[in-house]
């Protein structure tokens, strides 16, 4: 998504594919639904499908279908550079001690440390919007923006205002 490689992970059960699916729907390419080989090819993690699996997706409900035979040609990848783990949570397991910034931590996988960032996730919210505003706003804090500075600037200068206007 958004040149970035992400792996979704959760509770079985938890909507995993049925996000998948979205995404897909979306414009963004997959590489696995469930299970995901990782190699380690110059110190970066690399995911792609195994065999078995290649182009299925199971969908709670509708069972095993091909995502290529579903009119999705173009939304297979066959690898990608995993560059975050996404975990879907139950909201009521997750404690956000900051709710003015994601819940990140990080994963060793084979001597690289991934990003994992902890979603809490409800059956009202817009998971597919959601991830891609997550990784458009990761994006844009490694291209040197971050909301929280800005939101600190504008804090600043409110205060600033303020004390011109009281005198």
């Amino acid at each position: 998504m958004y040149q970035q490689g992400i792996a979704i992970t959760g509770d079985a059960g938890i909507g995993k594919s049925d996000l998948a699916l979205q995404l897909i729907d979306r414009g963004h390419l997959l590489i696995s639904d469930d299970i995901i080989d990782l190699h380690l090819i110059n110190a970066e993690l690399i995911a792609s499908s195994p065999r078995l699996t290649q182009d299925l997706i199971y969908i709670y409900g509708i069972g095993i279908t091909n995502i290529k035979k579903m009119g999705y040609e173009t939304s297979i990848l066959k690898q990608h550079k995993l560059d975050y783990i996404i975990h879907l949570s139950n909201s009521k397991d997750v404690i956000i001690t900051n709710p003015l910034q994601p819940i990140i931590t990080e994963q060793n996988i084979l001597n690289i440390i991934i990003p994992k960032i902890i979603l809490p996730i409800n059956n009202n919210r817009p998971l597919a919007l959601l991830i891609e505003t997550l990784l458009k706003q990761l994006q844009a804090k490694k291209t040197g923006y971050d909301i929280n500075t800005e939101l600190q600037s504008r804090k600043l200068l409110a205060t600033h205002k303020e004390g011109h206007h009281a005198s």
